[in-house]
């Protein structure tokens, strides 16, 4: 990967990252499964080195109004409510959704968008979701980072810096201070905050 970074001319932006980022992007090179993906993944790492710009305007849909970082973005227009995702669902879980909720937006302000099945939470984009079922509600949110704990039901890692995290939760003392860090920490994804250039 060194020699990918120098001739991107991005050795120096790899060499000011913190040790953890450096961790996560070769992990995540490490992982391609064949040489083509390898290949795929030098050019994002390569891209997230050098940076992205993060002041372009939100794309609005004309049809339904909702706004997404991707022109032309694939979504439903389809205007749904809580109770479209909550419909069928026991009382208790629809009560362990509203503690999520109360967790959530005590990170700052955030949209509810809400599907047939689950509901998402956004800020500037996308950054935790909740799929509610009979008899638990899980709780999807997004990391730049591969966190571990024995409390993820799922781990799905897409590129280097999204890292979908699933807990699956049952009763309300789950929703306690370790998963209001782990949310706090991804609303910040939702900000984008991790795509700002860092300031010496």
């Amino acid at each position: 990967m060194a020699a990918v970074l120098e001739k991107a001319g991005a050795g120096a932006a790899w060499d000011r990252l913190p040790a953890s980022q450096q961790r996560e992007l070769v992990r995540f090179l490490e992982d391609a499964r064949t040489p083509g993906s390898r290949v795929r993944r030098d050019g994002q790492i390569v891209a997230l080195v050098l940076g992205r710009r993060t002041d372009r305007e939100l794309w609005t849909c004309p049809s339904c109004g909702r706004s997404f970082v991707t022109r032309n973005m694939y979504h439903s227009c389809v205007d749904r409510s809580l109770e479209d995702a909550f419909h069928g669902i026991p009382d208790n879980i629809r009560e362990l959704f509203e503690l999520v909720r109360r967790t959530v937006e005590s990170c700052g302000p955030v949209t509810l968008v809400p599907y047939a099945d689950r509901v998402a939470f956004m800020v500037r984009v996308r950054f935790c979701g909740a799929r509610p079922r009979k008899r638990w509600l899980d709780v999807e949110f997004w990391l730049t980072r591969r966190a571990e704990s024995p409390r993820f039901h799922r781990i799905e890692t897409l590129t280097p810096y999204t890292h979908i995290h699933t807990v699956r939760l049952t009763e309300p003392s789950d929703v306690d201070s370790e998963l209001g860090d782990w949310l706090r920490e991804a609303y910040a994804v939702g900000r984008q905050e991790h795509l700002r250039p860092a300031r010496d």
